[in-house]
C-alpha cells in the first residue's frame, strides 16, 4: 500500500518538476519551484520513502551515504541571469525515535562569503549539488565527506569538498580536516572556467579524492579564475590520521564515470 502511494506521489512531482522546469522567468520559476519543494518535502516523510527509487525525478540529486545513514534530495533552479539556487533536504534516521528526521539546507549564499570558512549549520548554506558522499570516522563520531558542484556563474564553475556531521536534527558543514602543508581549512573550493569541466572524485581503491590541477591559462591571469583550466596533471587528497592530506602530482586514473553522471544530470536540468 505504501508503495502505491508513493507511486503516485512520485507522479504528482515529476509534473510539477516538469512544470519548474518549463518556467520562462525568475518568477514563475519562484512559485512552481515553491508548490514542488512543498510536495516533495510531503512526500519524503511517507513510510518507505528512504529507500524508493523517485527514478522519475531525474533533474533532482538523491543519492544515499553508503552506511545508509540519511539521503540527500537535492536540485538547482537556474536565474534568468545564469547564477543558480539550490535546494537540498537531508533525510536522516534518528536512532533515538527510530524514525527518518526531514533537514533542510536552505540556500543563504547571498549573506556569506564568496568562499565561506565558518562552520555553517543548515540554516546557512552556501548552495551546492552534491554527488559523492564518502564516511569517515573523526574520533569515535561518524562524519562525512561531500563532494560537490556550484555553478558560479556564465563564466565560471566553482565544484567544492566539504564536510557533514550531525549533532540530533542539527546538520553542520565544515571542520578543519583539509590539511595543505601547515595550513588547516574547513572546506575546499575549486574555481575554473565555464568552458572547461574539472575532475573531482573519490577513489576508494587508494583512499584520496583526486582531482584535476588548476592553472591560468597563462601566468598574467593568476587569480583571474575563470581563466583557469585543468593542466593534465593531477593532485589528491590523501586520508591519514583523520585528516585529508594534500599530495601534488599524483598519477591519476582514467575514470570520470562521476563526472558524467553529473554532465548527464545537469544537461537535463
Amino acid at each position: 500500500v505504501w508503495a502505491q502511494d508513493l507511486a503516485q506521489q512520485e507522479q504528482e512531482l515529476a509534473e510539477l518538476l516538469s512544470n519548474m522546469r518549463a518556467a520562462k522567468n525568475n518568477a514563475e520559476k519562484q512559485k512552481a519551484n515553491a508548490v514542488f519543494k512543498a510536495k516533495l518535502e510531503e512526500t519524503i516523510q511517507l513510510k518507505g520513502a528512504f529507500d524508493y527509487p523517485f527514478s522519475q525525478l531525474k533533474t533532482v540529486g538523491s543519492i544515499k551515504s553508503p552506511d545508509n545513514i540519511f539521503r540527500f534530495f537535492n536540485w538547482n533552479v537556474e536565474q534568468d541571469d545564469m547564477t543558480q539556487k539550490y535546494y537540498c533536504y537531508i533525510l536522516k534516521f534518528n536512532d533515538r525515535t527510530e524514525h527518518y528526521d526531514v533537514i533542510e539546507l536552505k540556500d543563504k549564499s547571498f549573506m556569506l562569503p564568496r568562499r565561506p570558512q565558518d562552520i555553517l549549520e543548515s540554516d546557512m548554506w552556501y548552495g551546492a549539488l552534491y554527488y559523492k558522499i564518502i564516511p569517515f570516522k573523526k574520533g569515535s563520531k561518524d562524519v562525512y565527506t561531500i563532494l560537490g558542484w556550484m555553478g558560479n556563474n556564465s563564466s565560471s564553475t566553482i565544484k567544492v569538498i566539504d564536510v557533514l556531521s550531525f549533532s540530533g536534527k542539527v546538520a553542520r558543514l565544515g571542520s578543519p580536516v583539509f590539511k595543505n602543508g601547515k595550513e588547516l581549512q574547513k572546506r575546499v573550493f575549486f574555481e575554473f572556467a565555464e568552458k572547461t569541466s574539472m575532475y573531482l572524485n573519490y577513489e576508494e581503491k587508494y583512499n584520496r579524492i583526486i582531482f584535476d590541477h588548476l592553472s591560468p591559462e597563462t601566468p598574467e591571469l593568476k587569480g583571474m579564475y575563470s581563466m583557469y583550466l585543468p593542466d593534465l596533471s593531477y593532485d589528491a587528497y590523501q586520508f591519514e590520521n583523520g585528516k585529508w592530506v594534500l599530495k601534488e602530482d599524483v598519477i591519476g586514473v582514467n575514470n570520470k564515470e562521476a563526472d558524467d553522471l553529473l554532465k548527464d544530470y545537469l544537461e537535463e536540468s
